[in-house]
């Protein structure tokens, strides 16, 4: 079969003999007639539609694949792909047809109108991980568009463009004096390494930097100091520095430039003396774990400052000459309430020396004061816990002690709640328990240190709860407390003051018995228990101890009775106060009183009252508040009521008493016997008139 001369040349015969039609896109659509001849010569017509044509958005599908670009930087994009549909057959990855034309449908970007090429710049503020989208249309070369978006993903800016080292300005050092210039700290990285620039100096200063803080220090020539700017190279972690690259202009080779400087002056004037005085300051001593005293100075001081004691103490000291931290040995017989000084001598870099007095009391509300918290569990997996406290004083404060730094090991105290966290961090080589020291501060001001124990678990110990029951007691009474569980081996682990614990190992029984002096309050009793696969842990056992007779506090427990003081007009009144059971060192102290003339004090030391009654005062009762301090810090309050008669006193007079001002009855027995004595002498010496009077009488 073959086509006659008339016929579109879009049409072609195949060697099979079959009529092949393939119209391109600008052949309108419509039925085409076409006439053919057979190879016998006959004659036919064969009938083509042609249809309209699949536009180009409908039939290409474009895309832009991921790009990144790094913060502070410039990038492009690949050229857009596209999937082409030609007959339901999909062709993936085809580049888009000829005279495909791109622009910009957002102000984040540009485009290349010919290659479909995106362009960005990340900003340096943005962070690894953002995106940035370039919204693109794309126009088709039969005018059909579509809309597509190129996404950049951020990578993380180069350390030396983020950052921009600076040192502390305005430091500088007398001849043959050293200074410390410091980093600021919020213009570099916490793990960035410092070294200086190398270069030839020839200004005689020695200088040297720490290469963990970026700390120069500088020593002064001692003659011919002139001002000095130090080189400094900043060694980031993503590997990049702070120095520059530039071409040396003589040899036109690259070489790094450095860019950071710590500017130091040559001083002339005061001694670095002169302004450390404010740091010469120590805070408020506390107690630590063993019952001894230490003080820390406050403030600042030149570095290398050295510390000494310059004279004889009450109790022995020890002084650490570098840090100036003061640790005091109480012995076990020390007077409580004892008062000294610590005198010391504090050498400054330049020579200059400051002597200062540092006071000190062996006793502080710290030492009376229930604070306590359950022994931590700790899983090894380094999942945090929190343990809050206890016992916690009112208006106390919490403070992680920096004596802290077991291996492995992380904690943190809330100061207000006082609640610790902690979390093991380490390996199997760190330790697997920690004592926990928390510095609390008393409402007084006065500190203790408290070490909580703190055990990484794992095996049975992980999985199992040992809780013992809570118990309440009197002072002298015991108690026996039973687990929740048996299976384990138990032990104590430190004793607990006012107690005395005992624990059967195998069982875990613990007894516990208070004593008659015990002060009430909550207690914890930390036991470790043992298991199987060695695995252990630490609980507790709370006790609430209360006083003898059942009462929560001594104030509760003690009544305190009013007490009477006779006194009279312009005469000094003394009366000893009686002392309660369980009352605390100087356990007296007055109350708010002010009546107008009244003179009232009171020895606080030996517990005496001393009350001066204003002239005119007749047949009046005034009642004085007293307060009392009992052992388990607790206060109550009672009267001393001034009794004043109506009888008048010699100017200047005055009595005393040991107790009670109030006649004895022995007072008035020996009044009675005086006053009968003197009437039968009366009737003896006039016995006759008596007889004659009875005998007219009857």
């Amino acid at each position: 079969m073959r086509i006659e001369d008339d016929a579109p040349e879009w049409v072609s015969v195949a060697a099979d003999g079959q009529l092949v039609a393939e119209p391109n896109r600008d052949v309108a659509p419509g039925v085409y007639p076409i006439n053919v001849i057979t190879d016998n010569g006959e004659r036919g017509t064969i009938l083509v539609e042609v249809a309209a044509p699949v536009s180009d958005a409908d039939r290409v599908t474009a895309e832009y694949k991921e790009s990144f670009v790094q913060a502070g930087r410039t990038n492009s994009s690949r050229r857009p792909v596209a999937t082409i549909d030609r007959d339901g057959v999909k062709y993936a990855k085809q580049p888009l047809p000829a005279g495909t034309t791109f622009s910009v449908s957002t102000a984040n970007g540009t485009v290349d109108p010919e290659t479909g090429v995106v362009t960005v710049n990340a900003p340096l503020s943005m962070a690894a991980g953002e995106t940035i989208v370039v919204g693109v249309d794309i126009r088709y070369p039969d005018g059909t568009t579509e809309k597509v978006t190129a996404q950049f993903v951020v990578d993380a800016a180069e350390q030396s463009e983020f950052y921009h080292p600076a040192y502390k300005e305005g430091l500088g050092a007398q001849a043959g004096r050293t200074v410390v210039v410091p980093v600021l700290e919020d213009s570099v990285p916490e793990d960035g390494q410092y070294e200086l620039f190398p270069q030839d100096r020839d200004d005689d200063w020695d200088v040297s930097i720490d290469p963990e803080t970026g700390a120069v220090t500088a020593t002064a020539p001692e003659e011919g100091a002139k001002d000095i700017s130090v080189p400094v190279t900043v060694l980031y972690s993503d590997g990049t520095t702070s120095d520059r690259e530039e071409t040396d202009p003589e040899t036109g080779e690259r070489k790094k430039v450095p860019t950071v400087f710590a500017h130091i002056s040559a001083v002339e004037g005061p001694t670095l003396a002169t302004d450390s005085t404010s740091g010469a300051d120590y805070g408020t001593p506390f107690f630590d774990a063993d019952g001894n005293i230490r003080i820390f100075p406050n403030g600042s001081l030149p570095q290398g400052a050295t510390f000494q004691q310059d004279g004889l103490t009450a109790l022995p000291v020890e002084v650490d000459p570098n840090t100036g931290a003061i640790t005091i040995k109480v012995p076990q017989d020390a007077p409580a309430g004892a008062n000294f000084d610590i005198p010391l001598k504090i050498t400054l870099p330049d020579g200059s020396v400051q002597e200062i007095r540092v006071p000190v009391a062996t006793k502080s509300e710290a030492a009376d004061q229930v604070v306590a918290w359950r022994p931590i569990k700790v899983t090894e997996s380094g999942t945090p816990t929190q343990v809050k406290p206890t016992a916690a004083p009112a208006g106390a404060t919490y403070a992680l002690a920096a004596s802290f730094d077991t291996p492995g090991w992380q904690a943190s105290v809330d100061p207000v709640s006082g609640a610790i966290i902690v979390n093991r961090v380490g390996t199997d080589e760190d330790p697997q328990a920690a004592l926990v020291p928390v510095v609390v501060t008393f409402a007084d001001g006065s500190q203790r240190v408290v070490e909580v124990p703190a055990t990484a678990v794992r095996g049975t110990a992980a999985l199992t709860e040992v809780d013992y029951p809570r118990a309440t007691i009197n002072a002298g009474q015991s108690a026996t407390l039973r687990p929740s569980v048996s299976h384990g081996t138990f032990s104590l682990v430190k004793t607990v003051p006012g107690l005395r614990t005992v624990i059967d190992p195998s069982t875990g029984e613990l007894t516990i018995t208070s004593f008659d002096s015990t002060v009430p309050g909550l207690r914890e009793i930390p036991v470790q228990v043992t298991f199987a696969d060695s695995s252990h842990l630490v609980t507790s056992a709370r006790v609430e101890v209360k006083t003898t007779s059942g009462a929560d506090t001594y104030t509760e427990g003690i009544k305190l009775d009013d007490v009477t003081v006779i006194g009279r007009p312009e005469t000094t009144s003394r009366y000893t106060l009686p002392v309660p059971p369980h009352a605390a060192d100087r356990a007296f102290s007055l109350g708010e009183f002010s009546v107008p003339g009244w003179n009232v004090t009171l020895d606080e030391v030996n517990g005496v009252l001393e009350v001066q009654v204003p002239a005119g005062t007749r047949g009046v009762r005034q009642a004085i508040p007293l307060n009392v301090a009992f052992a388990d810090g607790t206060v109550g309050t009672f009267n001393a009521v001034v009794e004043v008669d109506n009888a008048g006193v010699a100017e200047g007079s005055s009595q005393s008493s040991a107790g009670s001002s109030t006649p004895s009855p022995w007072v008035w027995a020996l009044a009675v016997l005086g006053l009968l004595g003197t009437v039968c002498k009366v009737l003896y010496d006039n016995r006759e008139q008596v007889l004659q009077f009875l005998a007219g009488w009857m």
